[in-house]
């Protein structure tokens, strides 16, 4: 949401990005990545004109391994506490 994108930017503006994203590369575009993980920091560090810092995964990632990353990061941060 706008709102989430908008607390991270502070977050981020407050302390800098502390977690990379992972991109691969894009199957259709060449020279260009796709977010893995880290939307949410990638439309942050956009909103508030800093470089996105992530990485490059060693190979191509198919669907299900997107897929898999993805779910794979949402079900940590989803079983954390504010503390954690």
């Amino acid at each position: 949401t706008p709102e989430s994108v908008a607390d991270l930017a502070a977050s981020i503006r407050a302390t800098g990005q502390q977690q990379p994203g992972v991109v691969c590369d894009h199957a259709d575009v060449p020279g260009k990545y796709l977010c893995v993980i880290g939307n949410g920091r990638k439309e942050a560090c956009k909103f508030l004109g800093v470089k996105f810092k992530a990485t490059l995964l060693p190979r191509p990632a198919s669907a299900s391994d997107i897929v898999r990353l993805r779910l794979s990061e949402n079900l940590i941060r989803s079983a954390m506490s504010p503390l954690e």
